[in-house]
């Protein structure tokens, strides 16, 4: 299988020999509501869809303002007013592209944004018709308005329709200095090397490779050739549009065999960034991927990454666990927990002082050193090293969950101070626990699942019996690791918004879009123990998506691919680093449809290391 060729090493670190040398273009990501997260996951290239549709459509646009001229509103695929959906419009994008946050953004990094134009049946758009002349001159408005708007640091591109493709040869002079994108399957051929004015071949400045059967048929035939003008001319390719990790691999692997443009490879992708480049990453050998993603097949004895700090990773032998504790590949300290069965996981542990407290669990049973839930489960412990403190999650039964806080005696001795209990509305499955304090003192979160596939978040209050609560997410487990202030979390059996069909169809919006437990999706979610705070604290009945938006810290939602999370873990730097579990060829083939069409992983009966650093905390929301 592929994925036995991938390399197994536990740190592989990408060499940054080129930087963001492979990426990604969002694509299709028309609903503007997407936008703020796009910015906290340090998105540059992104292509959105004008589409012209005529005036008794537009009258029942709210946001269109001369609807007897026609409209362009932002949609793939062919937009409709049944139910009563109001689409975004090239107005509002200018608008978001010249607002002071996206203003702030562009002062640190050029944006790039594609313009892909529909224009709805067969038109020539050189006849002077009615429909060609209203389209052109929506499109000649808006190309001024843009220019009026003065968008510094944007680069334009032009793609779909706008382009001076074959039969379209009377727009070569529009829209200048635009760059227009080339496809090689319907584009002039003439243009792989030719830039002469007169013939319009000087406007297709973007290579723009369309996935073919295999997957990298159209980018080999180019690379045959050398690329052609494109190879050096200072623009990126753009690859459009591969889901599945297969497809993602063998296009990673045929493009780094060279030749290399200076100026990057570009997966144009309907998909999360992140996903893109954590799949695109196990191929990349040491060509530099977005967020320096890393997706690694680890042999099946590497089972957890935990804790706070720097990499916790541990291993088994013979029914001992050895722990790890590593900082740049380095050891700096081994300890073991009392021998237990072979099937023991351990779920986390901390370091207070001098002494090492552990907990784990087989088959159901918790191991803990020392015990604090009584005759309760214990499901997940934190360290609050500024305390000498630690937090324990408990499962007393179906229903019951709860949290201790226990701190260290001068003898190293822990004992509980404080503790409470919830009663969930249905059988929980799993609990992890975070201690608010840095934010809101006494103030404790448990995050859980239930039978209903929901994860859920509650807020408790230590001394009172004040207790919020509210559903975060689909999925049936969840992980959490958090650095200061910083919190990761991880959900098995997520929903994926971002997909091929949730991005293009007419309705629902993306945002609008009912989220559903999907067995093999994993998904992230990242913020501030602030900006957590002000999630459970909301009185929405909306779930967490990429969406949505916080007004005390940046939030990111998205999807990592298909596997089964096992533990994460966040380092001293901010890079985040998850084990989980791969899905076998048998799982593959028997994926549900709302997991294929998030893109289908590589198949691997192993664990799996994925490691990445994306920019929140660095972001201003």
């Amino acid at each position: 299988r592929l994925a036995k060729m991938v390399v197994a090493r536990l740190c592989w670190v990408l060499a940054l020999v080129q930087a963001h040398d492979i990426g990604v273009q969002v694509h299709s990501f028309n609903d503007l509501h997407l936008l703020p997260q796009l910015l906290s996951k340090g998105t540059t290239w992104f292509k959105f869809d004008p589409h012209y549709m005529t005036e008794s459509f537009c009258k029942q646009q709210q946001a269109v303002g001369n609807p007897e001229d026609g409209c362009m509103v932002l949609n793939h695929d062919t937009p409709t007013n049944i139910g009563g959906r109001q689409y975004n419009t090239t107005e509002q994008l200018i608008s978001a592209l010249n607002s002071p946050r996206w203003r702030a953004y562009r002062a640190d990094q050029p944006i790039h944004v594609a313009l892909c134009f529909k224009l709805d049946g067969k038109h020539d758009l050189c006849d002077n018709s009615p429909t060609t002349l209203q389209w052109l001159a929506l499109t000649d408005a808006l190309f001024d308005e843009i220019a009026k708007a003065d968008l510094s640091n944007v680069t334009w591109v032009l793609d779909g329709v706008a382009t001076p493709s074959i039969g379209r040869e009377c727009l070569k002079d529009r829209w200048q200095p635009w760059n227009a994108t080339w496809i090689n399957t319907h584009d002039p051929a003439s243009a792989l090397d030719d830039n002469n004015v007169s013939n319009g071949n000087s406007r297709f400045q973007v290579n723009n490779m369309p996935e073919g059967s295999p997957a990298p048929v159209n980018l080999l035939q180019l690379q045959k050739q050398g690329y052609g003008k494109f190879l050096s001319n200072g623009q990126p390719f753009l690859f459009w549009e591969p889901a599945d990790q297969p497809s993602i691999t063998e296009v990673v692997q045929a493009y780094t065999e060279g030749p290399l443009t200076t100026a990057g490879f570009r997966f144009a992708t309907n998909t999360d960034p992140l996903q893109v480049s954590l799949y695109a990453s196990a191929a990349a050998g040491n060509h530099s991927v977005d967020y320096s993603a890393e997706w690694t097949e680890l042999a099946s004895t590497i089972h957890n990454a935990l804790g706070t700090g720097d990499w916790n990773i541990e291993q088994y032998t013979n029914g001992t666990t050895a722990i790890q504790q590593l900082t740049n590949q380095t050891t700096l300290t081994t300890d073991t927990i009392p021998t237990v069965t072979m099937a023991t996981e351990l779920s986390s542990y901390v370091f207070l002082g001098n002494t090492t407290h552990y907990l784990a669990w087989s088959q159901g049973q918790s191991i803990t050193h020392p015990s604090l839930c009584g005759t309760g489960l214990q499901t997940d412990l934190r360290g609050d090293f500024h305390s000498q403190s630690m937090w324990v999650a408990c499962l007393y039964d179906n229903e019951t969950v709860g949290w201790v806080k226990a701190v260290m005696s001068p003898s190293g001795q822990l004992h509980a101070n404080a503790s409470g209990t919830y009663t969930h509305s249905s059988k929980v499955s799993t609990v992890v626990v975070l201690s608010m304090s840095l934010v809101q003192s006494a103030t404790i979160a448990l995050l859980l699942t239930d039978q209903n596939n929901a994860v859920w978040g509650v807020t408790m209050s230590i001394g009172t019996d004040a207790i919020t609560r509210r559903e975060l997410f689909k999925g049936h487990v969840i992980h959490l690791a958090t650095y200061n202030d910083v919190v990761w979390m991880a959900v098995s059996g997520g929903f994926c918004y971002n997909t091929n069909s949730g991005n293009k169809s007419p309705v629902p919006a993306t945002c609008q879009q009912q989220p559903v437990h999907t067995d093999a999706v994993a998904t992230y979610t990242a913020t501030t123990l602030a900006g957590l705070l002000e999630l459970l604290a909301a009185d929405e009945a909306h779930l967490v998506s990429p969406c949505t938006t916080l007004q005390s810290a940046p939030l990111v939602h998205g999807t990592m691919g298909l596997s089964q999370p096992q533990s994460l873990a966040i380092s001293s730097t901010g890079r985040v680093r998850m084990f989980a579990q791969g899905l076998d060829e048998t799982a593959i083939k028997n994926l549900d449809s709302n997991s294929k069409a998030c893109g289908t992983s590589l198949a691997s009966d192993n664990l799996l290391s994925l490691s990445w650093s994306l920019p929140l905390p660095t972001v201003k929301p």
